[in-house]
């Protein structure tokens, strides 16, 4: 039940029935606050607001791209999923070292009802 914060495209992405993410509070980082009237989320308008959230509590950020760029750098732990497709259109993860990092788990998983590709999942620590 850990705040979810993410960006406004990533919440626009979410179907309409998981939109907010249910029982957790939905940080949303935007320039576009009209775009919200109505939803209930938790706006703020520079990424410093969700690092000093964290600070009191565990902060899951589950993207864009650029707010994946912008928590790196404050990041402790990943839960990072590797999923092995390469879609249309797709965004990356930025760039990072493994070597700041230490492989905590991995597991392998197949394509199911629930996941259209095979993909990886994996916990990183901070060195």
């Amino acid at each position: 039940n850990s705040p979810v914060a993410m960006g406004r495209k990533t919440y626009w992405s979410l179907p309409d029935k998981f939109r907010p993410l249910p029982r957790r509070e939905n940080v949303v980082l935007t320039r576009s606050p009209e775009m919200f009237r109505g939803e209930k989320v938790t706006l703020v308008d520079n990424f410093q607001k969700i690092v000093d959230r964290a600070n009191q509590q565990e902060v899951f950020v589950m993207g864009g791209a650029e707010v994946y760029g912008l928590a790196l750098p404050h990041t402790r732990e990943m839960y990072l999923t590797r999923v092995h497709a390469y879609p249309v259109g797709n965004v990356f993860f930025p760039e990072w070292h493994e070597g700041d990092w230490q492989l905590i788990s991995r597991e392998d998983r197949s394509c199911d009802d629930r996941n259209q590709h095979n993909f990886t999942w994996e916990i990183w620590k901070r060195r």
